[in-house]
C-alpha cells in the first residue's frame, strides 16, 4: 500500500477567487467533476471557519488593512494548498485520524506561512479521496503582497521535503512521494494536458454557441418563410378583390352604357294620340239640352308610346340612383388603394426573400464552422488519449494521486475533464475484457 504524503500549491488572481469559493463551498453542482457525491457534501467542514466566508471580500479587506502598496490587477492574491495522502492510506484511517491528519497539516501551514495569512481550511469528504483546501494570502512579514518572494523555487522544494517529515512526527506513517517535486513544478506533460483540456472546453463552448446560433437562425428562417407565405396569401386575396372590383366596374360601365342609350341626349317632346276631353250636357226648361266639350288635362297615348315612355323614365331613375351611389362610393379611389396595397406587399415580400437568402447563407456557414470544430475537437481528444497513456507510464504508482490533483484544478477552473473521461473509458473497456475472459473460461469448462 502506498503511503505518500501529498501537498500541492497553486496561485490565483482575484478574478479566480469566486470560482474557488464555489468549488470549495459546493455552491452549485459541478458537471466536470464526476467524483463528487453531493449526498455526502454535508460531511464537508472548514477547520478555520464555523460559517461560510466570502473569499473575495475577505481578501480585499485583508489587503486594505495590511498591505502597504495597492496591488496590480493581475497580482497573485491567494495561494491554495491541496493536502491529502495516497488514496489507500487515507481510506485506511478512521474519520478521527483523517481529521487529525488535516488538523496537523493546517498547523504546519499556519506555522510556516502565518496564522493571519490563512483564510480557510475546507475539508472535502464527498469525493473519492478525502482532501483539504487551505487558502493562504501571500503577505510577507514586511506587509507586501508577493507570492514570488514567499513561494520561491527553493521554498517549494523545501516544502515537499518538510511536509512528510512533519506528518511522520505527528504519528502518521507517510513518506514523500517520488517525483512530487516534478509534479509540483508542473511537468510538461501536466501542462500540455491542462492546455488541451482548456482548449477542448473552449471549443466545446464555441460549438454549443454555434449550435444555438444555428437553431436561432433556423427559427428566424422559419418565421420569415411563414411570413412570406402569409403575405402571399394576403396578396392573392387583394389581387382577387382587385379582379372582382375590375369586373364590377366593367359590368357597371356596360349597364350604364345600356341605360344611357335609352335616355335621350337632349330634351324631347313626348308624342301622344290626343288630349282627353269631357262632355258635359246641360238640361234647359225650354229647347234642346246644351252639350259642352271640356279638356280634362289628361292625354291619351297608345300602348307603344306608353312602353317607350316607361323605359325612358326607368332608365333615368336607375342612372340617378347610380349617380347618387357613385357620389358616396369612389371606385377609382378604392382601386388606387388596392394598387398601393399590392405594391407595398410586393416590396415587403422582396425584402423578406432577400433576408431569407441571407439567413440560409448564414446557416450554411455556421454548419461548416461546426463541422470544422468537431474535427478539431476529435484531434484534441486523440491527443489527450495519447497524453493520458504517456502520463500513466511516467507516474505509474502515483498516477491515481496525480489524477486527483488534475480533477481539483480543472474543477476550480470549471473545465470539462476529458482526462477523467479517458480513464473512465479505459476502466469500462477493462471490465468488458474481464467479462469476456470469464465467459470464455466458463465455456471451456463446459
Amino acid at each position: 500500500m502506498n503511503k505518500f504524503a501529498i501537498i500541492h500549491m497553486q496561485k490565483f488572481q482575484i478574478s479566480d477567487v469566486q470560482g474557488i469559493q464555489k468549488h470549495n463551498q459546493r455552491q452549485g453542482k459541478s458537471k466536470s467533476n464526476l467524483d463528487i457525491d453531493y449526498s455526502k457534501s454535508e460531511r464537508n467542514y472548514d477547520l478555520l471557519n464555523q460559517q461560510k466566508i466570502r473569499y473575495e471580500s475577505t481578501i480585499k479587506q485583508e489587503i486594505s488593512e495590511r498591505v502597504k502598496r495597492k496591488p496590480r490587477a493581475n497580482s497573485v492574491v491567494l495561494s491554495e494548498f491541496v493536502v491529502t495522502a495516497s488514496p489507500d492510506y487515507m481510506h485506511s484511517l478512521s474519520l478521527e485520524e483523517q481529521k487529525r491528519y488535516f488538523e496537523s497539516s493546517l498547523d504546519f501551514i499556519k506555522k510556516r506561512y502565518g496564522k493571519q495569512n490563512t483564510l480557510y481550511a475546507m475539508v472535502h469528504m464527498d469525493e473519492a479521496t478525502p482532501h483539504m483546501h487551505i487558502g493562504v494570502m501571500p503577505i510577507t512579514e514586511d506587509n507586501r503582497l508577493s507570492a514570488k518572494d514567499m513561494f520561491t523555487r527553493k521554498e517549494l522544494i523545501s516544502l515537499q521535503q518538510d511536509f512528510p517529515l512533519e506528518m511522520r512526527e505527528k504519528g502518521f506513517d507517510v513518506e514523500r512521494g517520488e517525483g512530487s517535486e516534478k509534479k509540483h513544478l508542473s511537468p510538461q506533460a501536466f501542462k500540455e494536458k491542462q492546455d488541451l483540456e482548456v482548449e477542448v472546453e473552449q471549443l466545446s463552448n464555441v460549438k454549443t454557441h454555434l449550435k444555438t446560433k444555428v437553431v436561432e437562425t433556423h427559427n428566424q428562417l422559419q418565421q420569415t418563410t411563414n411570413y412570406i407565405e402569409k403575405q402571399n396569401e394576403t396578396l392573392q386575396k387583394i389581387q382577387q378583390q382587385f379582379l372582382n372590383l375590375d369586373k364590377k366596374i366593367k359590368e357597371k360601365k356596360q349597364e350604364f352604357e345600356t341605360f344611357r342609350n335609352q335616355v335621350p341626349d337632349k330634351p324631347v317632346s313626348l308624342s301622344y294620340l290626343r288630349e282627353e276631353t269631357k262632355t258635359e250636357v246641360t238640361t234647359k226648361l225650354f229647347g234642346k239640352p246644351e252639350i259642352t266639350e271640356k279638356k280634362t288635362g289628361n292625354i291619351v297615348v297608345t300602348s307603344e308610346q306608353w312602353r317607350d315612355m316607361t323605359e325612358k323614365v326607368n332608365a333615368a331613375v336607375i342612372i340617378k340612383s347610380d349617380y347618387e351611389r357613385l357620389q358616396k362610393t369612389d371606385l377609382v379611389k378604392e382601386n388606387k388603394q388596392l394598387h398601393e396595397a399590392v405594391d407595398e406587399i410586393c416590396d415587403s415580400l422582396q425584402d423578406s426573400q432577400k433576408r431569407n437568402l441571407k439567413l440560409q447563407e448564414e446557416n450554411k456557414q455556421l454548419r461548416t464552422e461546426i463541422s470544422s470544430l468537431k474535427a478539431h475537437i476529435r484531434d484534441l481528444q486523440i491527443n489527450i488519449k495519447v497524453l493520458y497513456q504517456q502520463t500513466k507510464k511516467v507516474f505509474k504508482e502515483q498516477f491515481k494521486a496525480f489524477r486527483g490533483l488534475v480533477k481539483n484544478e480543472l474543477d476550480i477552473k470549471g473545465v470539462d475533464n476529458q482526462f477523467e473521461r479517458e480513464h473512465a473509458r479505459e476502466v469500462k473497456s477493462r471490465q468488458k475484457g474481464y467479462f469476456i475472459a470469464v465467459n470464455v473460461i466458463m465455456l471451456k469448462q463446459l
